[in-house]
């Protein structure tokens, strides 16, 4: 759905100076929740990716931290239970 601020006016939800601000919201939380920014891009009506992108193209912090964790978990399994917070575990002496 493209911006169009006539049909903001003609819904009367919201006065039209604060339409723009509740799209730009809007982006911003597609973003948060996971959105590829190629679905932001075609909601929103941007005619290029590099606009989204610009735009809404860095992670939200929880997203960051979900792929971290993710990432961790993976490595955790590769690795075996002996890695704990990162480092391998110490052998002990035999």
């Amino acid at each position: 759905m493209k911006y169009r601020p006539r049909l903001t006016r003609a819904s009367g939800c919201c006065d039209p100076s604060r339409s723009l601000a509740l799209r730009h919201s809007a982006g911003h939380m597609m973003r948060e929740v996971g959105v590829p920014l190629e679905v932001i891009q075609q909601r929103l009506g941007h005619a290029s990716i590099r606009t989204t992108a610009d735009i809404y193209g860095s992670l939200p912090e929880n997203v960051d931290r979900d792929v971290a964790g993710r990432l961790d978990d993976l490595f955790r399994t590769a690795c075996g239970a002996d890695v704990v917070q990162g480092r391998p575990a110490e052998s002990s002496p035999s």
